[in-house]
């Protein structure tokens, strides 16, 4: 496993801790799959609201190939949140295609 490799997985599987705690169901993706987490949330009730594709990179970057696989989703007109998380200095933030910090839970 290469060190990068190594360093993602951790990432997505701090995302994933993080989300839990904040009462989310999530799903990592262990195989390199796309999305690296799929999250279903809840905001303030027993019932889940929201579906959540994640895509966990370390620089915030993502992939033309990565973007354009977002969009399929869009074709579905399933009502799916397409997010970015990312670290900086240590710290999560989560962002839409746009680049533009948003909450999630």
């Amino acid at each position: 496993m290469t060190l990068a490799r190594k360093k993602g997985d951790e990432f997505e599987r701090r995302v994933k801790k993080l989300l839990e705690s904040k009462g989310c169901f999530v799903i990592r993706q262990s195989a390199s799959v796309f999305p690296d987490l799929i999250v279903m949330s809840k905001k303030d009730s027993e019932v889940f609201d929201d579906i959540i594709l994640i895509e966990c990179k370390c620089n915030k970057y993502i992939r033309k190939k990565e973007r354009l696989k977002f969009e399929e989703f869009d074709l579905l007109k399933l009502n799916i949140k397409k997010v970015i998380a990312y670290k900086v200095k240590g710290k999560i933030f989560f962002c839409d295609l746009k680049y533009n910090i948003i909450n999630i839970y």
